[in-house]
């Protein structure tokens, strides 16, 4: 894979100038990361998610509310329009 990067110019002229250029910078990106221990981005094996994360990812992969979304409306609706407060009556 071919990429371009922005470095500064003296470093860029002493890797070129290197008989095995491309080889040296693999070994220099392969060494950082080892050095730096870049994390990676998916959690560990046997790392637990929080319950709320878990909840969320089981209603997605459930689809529990798959199709009632019209009845929902509906109920919440009926309730709004019922809804009243003791200050309400007392005008």
């Amino acid at each position: 894979m071919d990429i371009t990067l922005n470095i500064p110019d003296d470093i860029a002229r002493k890797v070129q100038s290197l008989p095995n250029s491309d080889e040296f910078a693999t070994e220099a990106f392969q060494r950082m990361f080892e050095l730096r221990r870049v994390p990676s981005k998916k959690p560990e094996t046997g790392t637990k998610k929080r319950k709320w994360a878990q909840f969320v990812d089981d209603t997605k992969k459930k689809r529990l509310l798959s199709g009632i979304s019209k009845e929902v409306h509906k109920t919440n609706k009926g309730f709004r329009e019922s809804l009243e407060f003791n200050h309400d009556k007392q005008q």
